[in-house]
């Protein structure tokens, strides 16, 4: 079982009553606060609730968790053959290093939760259009940058409007 895997185990283990994964990726902790070697693989996972991150740094497990709320946004920038993740917390980040291919859709769907979570009092009806609307807006980018291929488009898209 994969590094990846078993943080995505470890995430699962974790959850809350009414928590759900709404997306994840594995991922390359840089330089976190934890860690003395300077990078932790592992799996990075947003929740309806929160970020989660949790991976192995030689011999000690790590896991981290960031309420929704205390993010003030999620950064991303990408090089030829990876990318990176960035959240924005109050005073400080933490960055990621994630695959390229999979890094684009974990993007669209971390930064719509967080939008979520950043406006429960709007009406459903009203958030839920808004919010499909330009999740639909940015995959086709996306698509038209040649950034997701046709099948990509078609299955990210279909997830959006099927919900």
């Amino acid at each position: 079982m994969s590094r990846a895997s078993k943080g995505e185990e470890l995430i699962t283990s974790m959850l809350q009553p009414g928590e759900s994964i709404v997306a994840s990726i594995s991922a390359v902790q840089c330089d976190p606060p934890t860690a003395k070697s300077g990078k932790v693989a592992g799996c990075l996972a947003i929740t309806n609730q929160r970020v989660m991150f949790a991976g192995k740094a030689v011999t000690k497990i790590i896991n981290r968790t960031i309420p929704l709320t205390q993010v003030s946004s999620l950064g991303f920038s990408k090089g030829v053959m990876s990318s990176h993740v960035q959240l924005t917390l109050a005073g400080s980040y933490e960055n990621f290093l994630v695959k390229y291919k999979e890094a684009e859709e974990f993007m669209v769907v971390a930064q719509a939760e967080l939008q979520k979570s950043r406006n429960p009092q709007s009406s459903p009806t009203e958030a839920t259009v808004v919010s499909t609307a330009d999740e639909l807006k940015k995959l086709a980018e996306l698509h038209q940058q040649g950034i997701l291929t046709a099948e990509e488009f078609a299955e990210a898209k279909s997830r959006v409007l099927n919900g």
